[in-house]
């Protein structure tokens, strides 16, 4: 199969196979991702879901052998080209591509097939790379007759304001002005899948799926959620402060939730309110929140202000846990943790279906809204009020060891639909699939007339650890 990169490439050669008719060609894969929103290791914090979701497609690239490596981007508002750097993280192949929206799409354009070039150079494999992008940011900026793929995480404007508001949709990300705008980028991303041959959608939600077939996309697969326990090498039993393993030493009942970010989305106030409720009932509890990037941030204040003066030393709020600080989490709170998921809109929900696998009790918002409430039985879901939580919460507790048993439930109930295996083969079976409908779009292509790319070096300082800066002129 040809690598196609550049517009000035001639028209491929499609030549038969000899290779059995239920052969699946499988196209390298190429990881677009946030540079932000990059994990290092186990031991660092996921800024958010996409990011955890992104590792796991990474390892299952890998493992089967197609992984090109991966496109990091990042917004720079005082560069006028787009620059690229290359380096390296835990042996991937990475490039870094800076850029802004000010810029001339076509400049982004040939900066991505640089990209594109430079991966291919490093790790060579036949076939053209089909580009999978975590979310439709520089999907206006893709190359037209390269493939690509899309998992949208986030939330789409248009489904959170149909099912509550657009107030509330204003309240939820940020501002009125931010809401619209992200309208407007979703729309047109959407637009943009619909009208190429060649881009199609993955997705782990069917929330998500739910709202691109109502606009009109067809070109969907939907994947088994990503959850995987870490394996004995992997899991770090120290990393957890010795203070919050303290904590979960206690009589009674510690509702806790760990969450990337503290936002409306996340409704931990819900969480909070049932918690005060249930310290009003003289119930034995603690209440334990991860999340954020700094303590004592104002979100975390926010919270405590909620809670009354003699309750607030029931209340331990920190920073977000990197993943293998999470899991030691999950082991110290089987006896006398209960996870709680009080999100009021969640196109996924990994952490609480991480927590369910994990043996630990853990319940969720009672939701079509939420995702990952469908994976749980009746009686560890809740109305998302804090009447119907704190009843929940007293309803599991009982003497010690009764949690560590509900546990147990809960884990055999989900484990039944969520396994890595099945994210992995759903995975790769719809990439085959892609990679056989691009090539068929193949026989039909016509190169586009654009002026060659050209690059030159350039020094710039991006940091540590970067190397190779290179800019690229249209």
């Amino acid at each position: 199969m040809p690598l196609i990169l550049d517009s000035t490439s001639p028209n491929p050669d499609i030549q038969s196979s000899t290779m059995a008719e239920d052969y699946k060609p499988l196209l390298p894969a190429i990881v677009v991702l946030n540079r932000r929103y990059l994990i290092t290791g186990n031991s660092a914090a996921a800024k958010v879901g996409a990011a955890a979701f992104a590792a796991s497609v990474v390892q299952a690239f890998v493992e089967r052998g197609i992984f090109l490596g991966m496109i990091l981007y990042q917004r720079d508002e005082d560069i006028v080209d787009p620059y690229i750097s290359s380096e390296a993280f835990s042996s991937i192949s990475t490039v870094t591509v800076s850029f802004n929206f000010h810029m001339d799409p076509s400049k982004v354009a040939n900066a991505l097939l640089s990209c594109i070039k430079i991966l291919k150079a490093t790790n060579p494999m036949e076939g053209t790379p089909m580009l999978y992008y975590q979310t439709d940011t520089l999907m206006e900026y893709h190359p037209r007759h390269i493939p690509s793929c899309v998992t949208h995480h986030g939330p789409f404007f248009g489904s959170f304001a149909t099912i509550f508001s657009k107030e509330a949709a204003a309240l939820a990300f940020g501002s009125m002005e931010k809401a619209e705008h992200l309208e407007r980028q979703q729309d047109k991303g959407i637009e943009i899948i619909k009208g190429r041959e060649n881009a199609f959608v993955l997705q782990h939600s069917k929330l998500q799926g739910n709202f691109l077939s109502s606009k009109g996309v067809t070109a969907l697969r939907e994947l088994c959620p990503p959850i995987e326990l870490l394996t004995e090498t992997e899991e770090t039993k120290d990393e957890l402060p010795e203070n919050i393993t303290e904590w979960f030493n206690f009589d009674g009942v510690v509702m806790f939730t760990a969450v990337a970010r503290l936002d409306y989305f996340k409704n931990i106030d819900l969480l909070v309110d049932a918690a005060i409720l249930l310290c009003a009932r003289g119930i034995p509890l603690r209440v334990f929140v991860a999340g954020g990037e700094q303590p004592d941030s104002m979100e975390h204040r926010a919270l405590m202000d909620k809670v009354p003066s003699q309750y607030q030393h029931l209340f331990l709020l920190v920073p977000k846990v990197s993943r293998s600080a999470l899991y030691s989490l999950f082991a110290v709170a089987r006896h006398t943790g209960i996870f709680i998921c009080p999100s009021r809109y969640e196109t996924l929900g990994i952490t609480p279906l991480e927590a369910a696998l994990n043996g630990v009790t853990t319940v969720i918002s009672n939701s079509s809204v939420v995702e990952a409430s469908r994976f749980y039985p009746d009686e560890f879901r809740f109305s998302p009020n804090p009447e119907d939580l704190s009843n929940l919460i007293v309803q599991l507790s009982g003497p010690r060891g009764t949690l560590a048993n509900s546990g147990d439930l809960i884990r055999l109930h989900v484990g039944k639909s969520i396994q890595g295996s099945k994210f992995r083969s759903d995975l790769l079976d719809a990439w085959s699939d892609f990679s056989v409908q691009y090539l068929s779009t193949l026989v039909n292509y016509v190169p586009a007339v654009q002026p060659p790319l050209c690059l030159e070096t350039a020094p710039h300082d991006f940091g540590s650890g970067m190397k190779g800066q290179t800019r690229v002129i249209a």
